[in-house]
């Protein structure tokens, strides 16, 4: 038997388990947290839109064309101001939409960046 609130529905119907819904999206090693992302450049509405579970990245939705970086700046702009960091930086995709953000992390830093992630529902389409 389900517990009432540790299950809900997604737009497709399928069943997420909101334990392990972000399952593999966020690694933290250390000092550095690594966040699997998909960039949305030149959005209406930029921000964090939410989770994509087909790809278990995290939607960041940004005004700026995906040109000469401007793009990229942004995204970590954009998880710096949501997350409550200073050092943000993209690791890896520098020139793809899949990409992989390194947040430098002080004391503490990584149980509050998970469950400020965990606030996030499933990204609709």
């Amino acid at each position: 038997m389900r517990k009432r609130g540790t299950w809900r529905w997604d737009a497709a119907g399928a069943d997420i388990d909101m334990d392990n819904e972000f399952e593999g999206a966020l690694r933290i090693r250390g000092n550095q947290a690594f966040l699997d992302i998909e960039a949305k450049p030149n959005s209406k509405k930029p921000g964090l839109l939410g989770f994509e579970p087909w790809r278990k990245r995290f939607i960041v939705a940004v005004r700026a064309p995906p040109e000469k970086g401007k793009a990229n700046k942004e995204v970590c702009e954009t998880l710096s101001e949501v997350l409550g960091v200073k050092g943000v930086s993209i690791e890896t995709g520098h020139t793809s939409h899949q990409k992989t953000a390194v947040i430098d992390l002080t004391d503490g830093d990584g149980e509050r960046i998970a469950l400020i992630l965990k606030g996030y529902k499933v990204a609709k389409k």
